[in-house]
């Protein structure tokens, strides 16, 4: 039956294309900083990011398709329309000229055509077949996940110092007291706030069905989860891995009432235009330092000047990679086999590729090298214009079959591992498409294996009673 809510209006589809088309035209054609053809360009990626946000309204608020078109509208659309506007480049090693904009447009437009059409002919007809569920997980692993959880919590709490866990450039002062290779210190600190995070969704999915009181159980692990993973300390894109996700799982219960309910669109949203620029203050000031709110304050004050700073970087970045090609050619693929086995230490694969963006910058001569590359810029940095068409292509498909197996098992109540990893899932692939491929796999795939293997040791002592 057609849903004839607001959110799926065809008259408000039409609605908001007039309202995109404006915003997208009228300045620049008033003000002659943007060319008609450029405009218009800008406006065609609008459009397909808003249908497409509003199609995924019709289905849920909650998927992988929503936050890939949620991105293509603010990083695609919203912030180098502005960038074009002032004539600025994220980069000063990229130039923003009508040239070098259209072609990036281009790209992002067939990136956005071949993901669409994967999706919708090929992601929606895959057969899926139901995966492993427990009706509960036993109160014994409950206990044992709270334990693991607390013995991880000490060892941040004692590698970094309880006053240096509040925010990141305390947590690096403490990192650097105490000495542990950064390979090993990067594993250690996933995998310990990965078991956390474990246990916090475990607890509170047990919690909401009532089956076992553990409430004291979520209180303690909350405490060592706050502590450990407190917002300002952690990246932004960890940060909004961990809350975004453990956000979802609070609806549990009532996980049909929420699916299309646009909470989830606005508090990403506000966590990806207001939350994540005030957790950048933190990456270089201590929470102790005296100017600190002066410094939040004015970063308030002038929010709206975020969209011409490296922090929106994605469309400059296509243009970066492009100019890198043109002079050093194609990776084919080595690149992705990088990011693919980013767990090789260095010392056993001495060429291990660095990640795109970083190698982007030390090519062009820039000191500073922690530079992103977007998931387009990664497909054409490895195999050009058919690079952009695979990796679009292989990602939605995958996203339309990872949203239609959490969503077509959302009314049972049973324990299952898609369950418990895929409110975490859509701002992993945020980050994923901002880059660069390399740090934003590394992170989905710790929290996916750590995810995956706790919940596989905790049928042991099921199979034990049988």
């Amino acid at each position: 039956m057609e849903n004839k809510g607001i959110l799926s209006s065809k008259k408000l589809i039409v609605f908001i294309a007039i309202i995109v088309l404006l915003i997208a035209i009228l300045p620049g054609q008033i003000t002659n900083t943007v060319p008609l053809e450029i405009s218009l360009l800008f406006f065609v990626i609008a459009m397909f990011s808003v249908i497409g946000i509003i199609r995924e309204l019709d289905y849920a608020a909650v998927t992988l398709n929503m936050i890939h078109w949620i991105f293509m509208l603010i990083f695609f659309f919203i912030a180098p329309l502005i960038q074009t506007s002032f004539g600025f480049s994220a980069w000063g090693f990229n130039s923003m000229d009508n040239d070098n904009v259209t072609k990036s447009c281009l790209a992002i437009i067939l990136w956005i055509v071949v993901y669409s059409l994967s999706g919708i002919l090929i992601g929606k007809k895959i057969h899926l077949t139901g995966g492993e569920q427990r009706e509960k997980i036993s109160s014994g692993w409950l206990y044992i996940f709270t334990f693991l959880s607390l013995v991880c919590g000490i060892t941040i709490v004692a590698r970094y110092g309880f006053f240096n866990l509040f925010s990141r450039a305390d947590l690096k002062a403490g990192e650097d007291a105490f000495e542990m290779s950064k390979a090993v210190g990067l594993i250690w600190a996933k995998c310990s706030r990965a078991t956390i995070v474990f246990t916090e969704v475990l607890l509170v999915m047990t919690l909401i069905k009532k089956e076992i009181n553990v409430s004291k159980l979520l209180t303690i692990n909350t405490i060592v989860l706050i502590l450990s993973c407190f917002p300002f300390a952690l990246s932004r894109n960890e940060a909004g891995i961990i809350y975004l996700g453990l956000f979802v799982v609070f609806f549990y219960r009532d996980l049909e009432k929420f699916r299309q309910k646009p909470w989830y669109i606005f508090c990403f949203l506000g966590a990806t235009l207001v939350v994540f620029p005030v957790l950048n203050v933190f990456r270089k000031m201590s929470l102790y330092d005296k100017n600190l709110f002066s410094i939040i304050y004015s970063m308030f004050t002038n929010l709206p000047m975020e969209y011409l700073s490296a922090n929106y970087d994605a469309f400059s970045m296509i243009e970066g990679v492009r100019n890198y090609t043109e002079i050093a050619d194609f990776t084919y693929g080595y690149q992705l086999l990088g990011a693919i086995f980013f767990f090789v230490p260095r010392s056993i694969w001495g060429s291990k590729p660095i990640g795109s963006g970083a190698m982007i910058s030390q090519f062009q001569g820039q000191q500073f090298s922690n530079i992103s590359c977007p998931l387009i810029g990664e497909g054409y940095i490895n195999f050009g214009i058919f690079g952009v068409v695979l990796f679009a292509f292989v990602f939605g498909v995958l996203n339309t079959v990872f949203d239609r197996k959490y969503w077509e098992n959302a009314t049972s109540q049973n324990f299952s591992f898609i369950k418990i990893i895929y409110p975490f899932l859509p701002p992993c692939f945020f980050f994923m498409l901002r880059g660069d491929l390399m740090s934003s796999l590394a992170y989905t795939l710790a929290y996916v294996f750590i995810f995956w293997f706790l919940f596989k040791i905790s049928k042991w002592h099921v199979r034990l009673k049988q």
